[in-house]
């Protein structure tokens, strides 16, 4: 009974990092695209 929950928790942990790490990119991202659009409307 005590081995069952392990795996489960440790999946969710993995799911979680998983998540926060494609969080995190789409921010930077966002953030790129939204300084480059910035520079752009600067030079131009």
């Amino acid at each position: 009974m005590n081995i069952k929950p392990k795996p489960i928790l440790h999946i969710i942990v993995f799911s979680m990092d998983i998540t926060l790490i494609v969080l995190a990119v789409v921010i930077v991202v966002f953030v790129f695209l939204f300084y480059i659009n910035h520079v752009n409307e600067r030079n131009n």
